[in-house]
C-alpha cells in the first residue's frame, strides 16, 4: 500500500516529463538534450534555457506531436511503475488521459477568450488537435492498460 502512495505521484510526474520530452523530440532532437543539460548542470540551470516551439501547421504534424506526447507520457509513467514492481494501473491511465485532453481543450478555449478574433485556420487546427488528443490519448491509454 505504501508503494502505491509513492509510485503513483512519481508516475504522474514522470508522465509529465515524458510528455514534454516526447513532444520536444518530435520538434527537434536537440531540445530534449538541451533540457537535460539544464536539469543536470548547475551552471546551465543558473543561465536558464528557453526554446521556441512553433505550432504545427499541418494536420499530420499535429497528429504526430500528439502521438509523441501521449506515448512519452505513458512511457514515463510505465517506467516508474515498473521500477516499483507494479503493473499498469487504470487510475494512472485515467488521470494521464484526462490531463492530456484537458490540456488540449484549455488551449482551444484560450482561442475563444482572446481579446481579438483568432484566425479561422488557427481555430480549425486547434479543433483538430483536440480531436486528435482525445482519440490518441484514449488509444494509448488502452494500450497502456492492456500490455
Amino acid at each position: 500500500m505504501l508503494t502505491l502512495f509513492i509510485a503513483v505521484p512519481l508516475a504522474l510526474l514522470a508522465a509529465a516529463f515524458g510528455g514534454v520530452f516526447g513532444a520536444l523530440a518530435i520538434v527537434s532532437p536537440r531540445y530534449p538534450l538541451a533540457l537535460m543539460k539544464v536539469l543536470t548542470s548547475r551552471k546551465a540551470w543558473q543561465e536558464g534555457w528557453m526554446g521556441s516551439v512553433s505550432e504545427p501547421t499541418t494536420p499530420a504534424s499535429a497528429l504526430l506531436r500528439t502521438l509523441a506526447r501521449a506515448i512519452g507520457a505513458f512511457a514515463g509513467a510505465r517506467l516508474v511503475l515498473l521500477a516499483f514492481g507494479l503493473g499498469p494501473l487504470t487510475s494512472v491511465a485515467v488521470v494521464i488521459t484526462t490531463v492530456l485532453i484537458a490540456w488540449d481543450y484549455y488551449w482551444f478555449a484560450f482561442l475563444g477568450r482572446m481579446s481579438f478574433q483568432a484566425p479561422a485556420a488557427a481555430v480549425q487546427m486547434q479543433r483538430r488537435r483536440v480531436l486528435y488528443g482525445v482519440i490518441v490519448s484514449l488509444l494509448v491509454a488502452f494500450l497502456f492498460i492492456k500490455t
